[in-house]
């Protein structure tokens, strides 16, 4: 075996039994669940000072903020690595189906609307926090094995060609891997972009017709439990990866829970990177809720109407886009 054989050369079969093409659709259902799960949340959220009131909404978006922080910085990091990427993204999207059919039971029942929405609340912060750490996760799992993948399908091609590939033209793993995380993440930014201006524009036209508040909240809680379903259908790449890491050497030493309950915690005291974050951070946090709590109920819904809220909503995502 020369040189740029061994470039080419996989690090286990465990993670070039799937094609890259499986690999790769199976991201695409991950994105497109995912994407269309959170649309639904975030489309609901901004209604809901507006649905709930300026005290509840408040309330139930302060919670729901609240709740995701702690998680986030205190929680994900274990959850995850116990549940497992795939079942923490099902888990995880199904708890956010919670949040989002608290306005429908708000709406059908409104006796219970104060216990629907702050309960909604707590449950779909608490899985906000983890699910984002879930979704990067199988994201990383995923650029893993679609090189290593590529890098064996070509190894065979060029095995039954008899000649060696050309590690400059996408043998070298680096490159490759480079490569794969630039079109991971270009795939799931358009469909993340995409799911939450097409939310917008659907909630915007529902909300125009007759009954539409009972229609559109209805649809929304519709969709997000078929996208958190969708997740079972995910393939499990994570444990192809933890199959390579396996046969490739001894498993580093385990952290405990304290450990792993911390590690967001860590992070941002260990990291000289993570203070040049903190203006940004704030400022998302300072003007997302000032949007939802103020500008929706007290400028758009007062001197446009309630259907107007999306249409403006998905305009911030267009421009994002």
């Amino acid at each position: 075996m020369d040189e740029r054989e061994v470039l080419l050369q996989p690090t286990s079969p465990a993670l070039h039994e799937m094609s890259p093409h499986a690999i790769y659709n199976s991201f695409i259902l991950m994105s497109c669940c995912f994407s269309i799960n959170h649309a639904c949340v975030t489309t609901v959220l901004g209604l809901a000072s507006t649905e709930l009131g300026s005290h509840l909404g408040g309330y139930s978006s302060g919670t729901l903020y609240i709740c995701y922080t702690l998680c986030a910085l205190l929680g994900a990091t274990y959850i995850v690595g116990a549940l497992g990427q795939k079942r923490a993204l099902i888990i995880g999207t199904a708890a956010y189906c919670v949040y989002v059919t608290s306005f429908l039971v708000g709406i059908v029942w409104p006796r219970v609307i104060v216990l629907a929405a702050i309960s909604g609340s707590i449950i779909g912060g608490m899985a906000a926090g983890w699910l984002w750490t879930a979704q990067s996760g199988y994201f990383t799992s995923c650029v893993e094995a679609y090189t290593e993948a590529q890098l064996a399908a070509e190894l065979k091609q060029s095995s039954n060609e008899g000649s060696a590939a050309d590690p400059i033209a996408g043998g070298d793993r680096t490159a490759a891997k480079r490569q794969a995380t630039s079109t991971f993440a270009g795939t799931f930014s358009t469909a993340y972009l995409g799911m939450e201006v097409g939310s917008k524009l659907v909630s915007y036209l529902l909300l125009r017709l007759p009954h539409g508040r009972l229609i559109s909240f209805a649809s929304f809680s519709a969709v997000a439990v078929l996208s958190a379903a969708g997740m079972v259908l995910v393939e499990d790449v994570e444990a192809r990866v933890q199959q390579a890491t396996a046969a490739g050497g001894p498993a580093s030493g385990g952290k405990g829970l304290f450990d792993k309950s911390l590690a967001a915690v860590r992070l941002l005291g260990s990291d000289v990177k993570m203070p040049l974050m903190y203006p940004t951070q704030m400022a998302f946090g300072f003007t997302s809720s000032f949007l939802t709590y103020y500008v929706t109920k007290d400028v758009i819904n007062e001197y446009f109407s309630m259907a107007t809220i999306p249409l403006l909503g998905g305009l911030i995502s267009g421009v994002a886009a």
